[in-house]
Parts: C-alpha cells; structure tokens; sequence
C-alpha cells in the first residue's frame, strides 16, 4: 500500500470512529484528505464546523504535528474577520485505528475557494475585486503584527463567503513566525513570491512577501490563471503587466496599485499597509 492508498484508508476508518470520540458533533460530512491531515464537517449547536484530523505515528508524523500545532497557535492569536477562526472542539490526540491523531476545529466556511471559482471560468468585477484586496490586506495586518509570514497565498487558501459578502484568508501549517528555521520554503510553485526560491530565503522574506503573493493571487483570481507558467518566469526579469493591458474595464488606477506590490526586488515594493488601505480607499 503505497502512501496515497494508506492516507485514503484512514480517512474512510477514521470517519467510521469519530463519532463515538465526538459525540457532541450531531451530524457529519466527509470532506476532504491531504499529505498532513484530513478535514471532515462536523455539526455542533446549531453551525457546521471544519473537523482537521492529523496523523502523528504516520511517516511523516512528528513533522505533521509540530506544523499543525503551528497553525493552531496562530489561529489562537488573529482575531480578524478576514481570517478563519478556532472552532469548539481543543486540540486533543486520540487513538483511532492504530493510529495517534490529533484532533480540533475550525469555522466552517460557506462558501468557495478562490481556485474553485477560477476553475469554473468564473470572471470577477473590479468591485469585488477591491473588496478582495481589502480583506486581505486587512488580514495581512493582523498577521504582520504578530511577526507571522504567510508565505503560502494563493487562490486555493482564500474563501469567497457568499452570505457575508466578504473573503477570509486560511492559515495553513507552512505560515510561520519570522524567525522560522529550516530547509525548504512553504509555497506553492506558482503563486509564490519570487525570493521563496532562494536558498537563504529565510533571510530575505518579510510582510512583503505576503503583499506580492496577495497582489498575485488578486491578479490570477482576475485573468482566471497564473500569469507566470514556469519557475523560471518567477524569478527571472519577465513583469507582470499591468491587469489594465489583460482587462481593458479594469480601471488604470486599480492597476497600478496592484502593481506596486508585484515587484520582483522585495525592497522595490510598497510596504505600508496603512497608505496601501487609503489608496485602495481612493480608487
């Protein structure tokens, strides 16, 4: 059983047991499984909730749970709307299927993922365009106060919420304090930032990496693809253009203001959050 097969097993037989270990959830829904953990749909009370299931005994398990108590830790601290919240259910491990896992909940999101709605060629307004930049700079505020780098933005970590009419950022296991050590960069081969690929990356990101993979995801989101197609793209001399050249109806203001975040030298771009919100607050 390679590991794919091994990771699909324990999804279905953890799932078999977690209601006798949670009996406060009321009503479940199998969601999804990945390489560091598995996330089910839980009701508790009257709201649905992300149920996130990680491994510790599986190959990778030691690795696995100090990530995961990363992410938690960061969600303990942000308290903005624009960023997913802890859910009811602590941290906890338990014993299922000859496996230790560790256990706890997020809010549940209702909505889609910025890559679902790509994915179905789906072509946003500037409005809602500036209401996602919006959002996720007011999430990176958060998340720069704290000294904590993001460093994995992209389409796939952002949820559009139909009912609140706003977008909220996931903090996934590979956002990391500044002072992170380590080999090998969290991030996402096209949407990351272009210092990410350096060796000695650890040295040369800061807050700005999330502004450029921010302005990134909001460009992609908006031409429905990556513009850069190779590694090479990334972190070579080729610029993106300015998204009034792709979209005409996208205004030239707009345009240049997601401009100045998408420079590839970290120091060229604009960095204060505060003038960057009344900018966008101008347009």
């Amino acid at each position: 059983m390679n590991q794919q097969q091994f990771l699909e097993h324990c999804f279905h037989s953890i799932f078999s047991e977690l209601p006798s270990i949670l009996p406060q959830v009321k009503e479940w829904k199998e969601l999804s499984f990945g390489g560091s953990k598995f996330v089910y749909k839980g009701m508790l009370g009257s709201s649905w909730e992300a149920i996130k299931v990680c491994p510790l005994n599986s190959e990778l398990g030691s690795a696995l749970a100090a990530r995961a108590q990363l992410e938690i830790n960061i969600l303990k601290q942000c308290k903005s709307p624009y960023i997913v919240k802890l859910g009811q259910i602590e941290p906890q491990i338990k014993h299922i299927q000859n496996l230790d896992v560790l256990i706890y909940s997020e809010e549940y999101l209702d909505g889609q993922s910025l890559q679902n709605l790509m994915d179905k060629r789906y072509i946003p307004s500037e409005v809602e365009l500036k209401l996602l930049f919006k959002c996720l700079l007011e999430a990176l505020k958060e998340t720069s106060s704290y000294h904590l780098i993001h460093r994995d933005i992209k389409p796939g970590n952002v949820i559009k919420n139909e009912s609140a009419h706003s977008f909220t950022l996931l903090i996934q296991q590979d956002s990391s304090p500044l002072t992170s050590t380590g080999r090998g960069s969290p991030k996402t081969r096209f949407y990351a930032a272009p210092e990410l690929f350096e060796e000695d990356y650890h040295a040369l990101v800061n807050y700005r990496t999330d502004l450029y993979c921010m302005a990134y995801t909001i460009f992609s989101y908006a031409i429905g693809k990556p513009y850069f197609q190779t590694i090479q793209d990334i972190i070579g001399e080729k610029a993106c253009p300015l998204l009034s050249d792709i979209r005409q109806e996208i205004s030239l203001g707009f345009s240049q203001l997601l401009a100045k975040l998408l420079k590839k030298d970290p120091n060229l771009r604009s960095g204060n959050l505060d003038k960057l919100r009344g900018e966008l607050e101008s347009l």
